[in-house]
């Protein structure tokens, strides 16, 4: 069952990532207020999902060491397309 839930966890931190994606590209291109809304909405849930797997491998330590560079590559994902989206915004 952990491994199912972290497994789980890890999709929606994918998932959540590819929508935030999506939706930045979109607002980029149409600078629509509700675009904007859902990167926002969509790159919190990765970095929530995120956490959560953090919580769920806190007892292992190999697994909370692969655990933080995924954190660190989120990080930097999450931080270049907030910067495309500040330059847009003005």
């Amino acid at each position: 069952l952990h491994t199912i839930e972290v497994k789980s966890e890890l999709q929606s931190v994918r998932a959540s990532l590819h929508a935030a994606e999506a939706a930045q590209r979109a607002f980029l291109i149409r600078a629509s207020p509700e675009d904007l809304a859902l990167y926002r909405d969509r790159s919190a849930r990765a970095e929530r999902a995120a956490d959560a797997v953090r919580a769920l491998v806190a007892d292992n330590p190999g697994q909370s060491e692969r655990t933080a560079r995924i954190d660190a590559m989120l990080a930097a994902r999450i931080a270049a397309l907030q910067e495309a989206v500040a330059a847009r915004i003005g």
